[in-house]
């Protein structure tokens, strides 16, 4: 169901919330570009708080506040919430009323059912990076998160570097067009080291290890995640399918390096399991 850009009056939004409070298939609700004051989203949230099937819910564009947050962290922290997708992206608060990030990412402690979580140009800071890399050191079912045109400097990257190791859930992170430099591309190099499963990581500046962030990347695509802790539990049989699958990856190139060749670095890394099973 798609609302983008639509125009509400007063009485059809509380019309729209009691049907939303009875409905029990929908799947997709959409009210990018809709100006809808906190209020008003609070309604719409708050009517579907227990909805059984609701998968996507995207609120672009409106004017999210406190009482929205607290609706929307209330439906994530539900028992019967399915959600995937949540984008809150781009919220247009005024008349000193502020988005209230950290209430919702505090959801994330309990919810086990979303996947994508977009939290684009809302002036989150370090405050809230510390956070987000505190949960997800616990939330293993979050796998992309979108932080991009935010006020995030070099501590609040720091914060999520360090904790990359211990994220085993996320697939993909955008931070591009915040506030660090190269001390937080290094935190995040640092992190990456130990971290097998982040396969996108967008800072879309070049910093000095930018390429190694994506060497790492590309390597964790190809399937790094094999070579962790007891490699003998992938069978030797099983190798050739495993490098045949990470011949076909669609990969990011680096600079000055084809694509064969970022190919070829997954393949040496790869070949270190056959390598190891072999002395047995």
């Amino acid at each position: 169901l798609e609302f983008r850009w639509s125009l509400f009056e007063d009485d059809g939004l509380v019309e729209l919330a009691k049907g939303l409070n009875r409905n029990k298939h929908l799947k997709k609700l959409d009210f990018f570009g809709c100006s809808l004051e906190d209020g008003d989203l609070a309604d719409i949230a708050s009517s579907l708080q227990h909805h059984p099937a609701l998968q996507v819910l995207i609120l672009n564009g409106n004017k999210c506040g406190e009482s929205a947050s607290r609706r929307i962290a209330a439906i994530l922290e539900s028992q019967s919430c399915v959600l995937l997708a949540l984008d809150v992206s781009f919220q247009r608060l005024d008349n000193g009323h502020r988005f209230h990030p950290s209430t919702i990412i505090s959801a994330l402690w309990k919810n086990t059912s979303l996947r994508t979580i977009d939290m684009t140009n809302n002036g989150l800071s370090d405050v809230e990076a510390e956070l987000f890399a505190e949960v997800l050191c616990e939330n293993k079912t979050l796998e992309e998160l979108f932080l991009a045109r935010n006020k995030i400097a070099d501590p609040g990257v720091a914060a999520l570097g360090k904790r990359l190791p211990q994220m085993m859930g996320l697939k993909k992170l955008s931070l591009w067009g915040n506030r660090f430099g190269e001390t937080g591309a290094g935190s995040l190099l640092k992190g990456m080291t130990d971290n097998v499963e982040l396969e996108d990581l967008d800072t879309f500046r070049q910093f000095k290890c930018s390429d190694q962030i994506q060497y790492f990347t590309n390597i964790n695509r190809g399937g790094r995640r094999l070579l962790k802790g007891a490699t003998n539990f992938v069978p030797l049989a099983l190798w050739s399918l495993v490098l045949e699958r990470a011949n076909r990856v669609k990969l990011t190139k680096q600079r000055g390096q084809s694509t064969e060749h970022a190919r070829a670095d997954i393949m040496y890394c790869l070949l270190q399991g056959p390598a190891f099973l072999a002395r047995f």
